[in-house]
């Protein structure tokens, strides 16, 4: 559900899936990342948990303050974390 309103955003011309993540989300950590990196599993985000009833805001200010490092370069591979 989240990737087809994303991609629907796109086609609207409202979010440019090439465009840094930080763009739209300002304290995004991770200035390479892309909507189409975090799309297609291939931004490189290192495993943060459970999330388990975690919002979204709790979890941006997480990856915020914690400035995990990338596991690789946004684009670089493919790695999916349930």
């Amino acid at each position: 559900v989240t990737a087809a309103a994303v991609l629907a955003l796109a086609v609207e011309g409202r979010l440019d899936l090439d465009a840094p993540v930080r763009r739209y989300i300002a304290d995004f950590p991770h200035g390479a990342v892309t909507a189409r990196h975090l799309l297609t599993h291939s931004a490189g985000l290192p495993d943060v948990g459970d999330l388990t009833g975690v919002a979204n805001a709790d979890l941006l200010a997480r990856l915020a303050r914690d400035r995990r490092p990338l596991l690789f370069a946004p684009g670089a591979r493919f790695s999916y974390c349930n």
